[in-house]
C-alpha cells in the first residue's frame, strides 16, 4: 500500500507563520505612515538667497514589530523540522534532539550530513530513508551554487539562529532615499536646487538634504515634503559568522513563506 507523507504538523505551522505575517505587515505599514522623519528648513539668507533643507531622524515611540517577526521565523524554522519527524517516523526511526532540517551553504558541509546517516546518531538526518531528495533539492548550495549565502533559505536560519539569542532590532530606512519637497516662497521664485546624495540616516541624526536658491532674499519660505520609508528588521551582530550583524526587509518575509511553502507541498508528495 502506497503511502504519503504526513505534514499536517508542517502546514499547522505554516498556518500560524501566516498569521503572524498579516499582523506584521499590518504593522508596519502603521509604522512607516508614521515616519520618524522629519523635515524643515532654514531661513532664506539674505544675500545669496540660498536657503537648506534638513532631514532628522527622530526617536519613534511605538511599540516595535520585532517580536512578531521572530514568531514568524520560528514557525518557518518549525515546519521544516517537523518534516524530519515525518520523515524519521516514514522510515521507522526514533526522533532524537538531534533530527532537524539542515540547512547547508557549503556543498561539503552537507556531503558529511550524509555520509552520518546511517552511522552518526547526531546527523540531523540519522536514519532517514524517506524524504532525503526533497532535503536535498532544497539546500542552498544545490539552489543557489553561485551565491548560496544569498539564498532566502540560508537567510532564514541566520536569523532563526540569532533571534534564540538575542533580540531582533527595529530599524528604519529610507526606500532609495526617497524624499518628496514641495517648495512655496512668499516672494520670487525657487530657481535653483542642489540635492544632497543618499546619506545613511541614523536615530537622532540631523542632515542637510538640499540646498535651493530664492529669486528673492527677502522670501518666507514653506515647505511640504515627505520621506518614503518602510521598517526594517535588522539582527545584530554575531560573531564570528556575522560580525556585522544583518538586515531583513519586508519583501523578503513572503518570500520566506512561499520557500517553505513550497518544501512542503514537495514533502507532501513523497510517497512510502
Amino acid at each position: 500500500m502506497v503511502t504519503r507523507l504526513d505534514v499536517s504538523a508542517s502546514k499547522a505551522k505554516l498556518d500560524r507563520a501566516e498569521v503572524h505575517l498579516a499582523s506584521y505587515v499590518a504593522e508596519s505599514e502603521r509604522l512607516g505612515e508614521r515616519t520618524p522623519y522629519r523635515l524643515h528648513v532654514a531661513p532664506v539668507d539674505s544675500e545669496t538667497g540660498l536657503f537648506d533643507v534638513f532631514l532628522t531622524h527622530e526617536e519613534f515611540p511605538e511599540a516595535s514589530p520585532r517580536a512578531t517577526v521572530g514568531d514568524y521565523i520560528n514557525n518557518l524554522r518549525s515546519a521544516l523540522d517537523y518534516l524530519i519527524t515525518a520523515m524519521a517516523d516514514a522510515s521507522g526511526q526514533s526522533v532524537t534532539r538531534a533530527h532537524q532540517f539542515p540547512v547547508c551553504t557549503k556543498s561539503n558541509d552537507y556531503k558529511e550530513i550524509l555520509n552520518g546517516i546511517t552511522t552518526n546518531k547526531r546527523c540531523p538526518l540519522y536514519g532517514l530513508q524517506v524524504g532525503l531528495d526533497v532535503v536535498t533539492a532544497s539546500q542552498p548550495c544545490n539552489t543557489r551554487p553561485d551565491d548560496p549565502e544569498e539564498d532566502i533559505l540560508a537567510l532564514l536560519i541566520r536569523f532563526s539562529n540569532t533571534d534564540k539569542h538575542r533580540m531582533l532590532l527595529q530599524e528604519f530606512a529610507m526606500i532609495n532615499g526617497r524624499v518628496s519637497l514641495s517648495i512655496e516662497a512668499s516672494e520670487g521664485t525657487v530657481v535653483e536646487e542642489w540635492r544632497i546624495p543618499k546619506m545613511e540616516v541614523k536615530v537622532n541624526d540631523t542632515l542637510k538634504i538640499a540646498t535651493f536658491r530664492c529669486s528673492h532674499p527677502a522670501a518666507r519660505i514653506e515647505l511640504n515634503g515627505s520621506v518614503s520609508a518602510q521598517i526594517a528588521i535588522a539582527a545584530p551582530p554575531f560573531p564570528p559568522q556575522y560580525p556585522l550583524g544583518m538586515a531583513l526587509r519586508k519583501p523578503d518575509l513572503p518570500e520566506m513563506f512561499d520557500r517553505v511553502s513550497a518544501i512542503v507541498e514537495r514533502a507532501a508528495e513523497v510517497e512510502y
